[in-house]
């Protein structure tokens, strides 16, 4: 099974502002509502698959989105665990360093 993550926002505003630049930039990307073990972020998110990942964060690092939190969505017994990787200012120099690559 392939890996997905989730981005959360500060506003509903910047979600939609970083989902057409990730469509913009030819990034298969989901648009999801938050779901109830996240509290951070505002109602909705956005899905992304490993492949996807770094590619959308370099995105967004210069697309003037807000503060964003990447986490990682595992499934296990017939529900999701979510786990924080990141928080995302929006001004790192290298977007794959954002990513926590656990081994």
């Amino acid at each position: 099974m392939e890996n997905d993550f989730i981005i959360t926002f500060q506003n509903t505003n910047y979600a939609m502002k970083a989902e057409k630049l990730l469509l913009d930039g030819d990034i298969r990307v989901g648009v999801l509502p938050l779901p109830s073990q996240i509290s951070a972020g505002c109602g909705i998110c956005l899905r992304l698959y490993m492949p996807e990942l770094e590619p959308a964060l370099r995105i967004l690092t210069g697309g003037n989105v807000g503060k964003t939190c990447v986490y990682s969505r595992t499934p296990e017994n017939n529900r999701y665990i979510y786990s924080e990787l990141r928080e995302l200012s929006g001004s790192a120099d290298d977007p794959a360093d954002m990513v926590n690559h656990e081994q």
